[in-house]
């Protein structure tokens, strides 16, 4: 009980938060975040090796790609909200909203060109990540890479 009332507690804090002075993009284009991350983007996204790419969406938003295979059409996350998380430098918090109606708060720590997911929670206040590691199966999130484009 003492761990899903800190989880709801941090939820409403993240929701809670005073809106950004920039828009979502402005926000963005700050961490750098506008690109393709992988774990290794030599090779074809992969279950083990998604694929993230953050574009602007016109006029001041963005959405996050997810690529899970060449084969398969990719999650699509409209970016509502984008914020840099207390004084910190490194870690940004976004609200997502996949398909109509499923939103997700997300903190990414951004550091030397890699992207980590280190908090995951639904709207209905489940932690998904908590710190980095998966809740469901204690496994970590993986460190994405920028990928460079030429």
């Amino acid at each position: 009980m003492i761990r899903s009332t800190g989880a709801l507690c941090f939820a409403a804090v993240l929701w809670a938060s005073p809106a950004a002075a920039g828009s979502v993009s402005d926000t963005l284009r700050e961490f750098g975040l506008f690109g393709t991350w992988a774990v290794d983007c030599d090779a074809p996204p992969s279950p083990d090796d998604n694929h993230a790419v953050f574009s602007e969406v016109p006029p001041a938003g963005a959405q996050e790609l997810i690529y899970f295979s060449p084969q398969y059409k990719p999650n699509t996350y409209a970016i509502n909200s984008a914020e840099r998380v207390g004084s910190t430098t490194d870690q940004i918090s976004l609200g997502v909203t996949f398909g109509d109606d499923m939103h997700q708060e997300l903190i990414l720590l951004v550091r030397n060109d890699t992207i980590r997911t280190m908090w995951n929670i639904a709207g209905d206040g489940s932690v998904r990540v908590k710190d980095g590691t998966i809740t469901s199966n204690g496994g970590v999130t993986h460190s994405l890479t920028r990928c460079r484009t030429d």
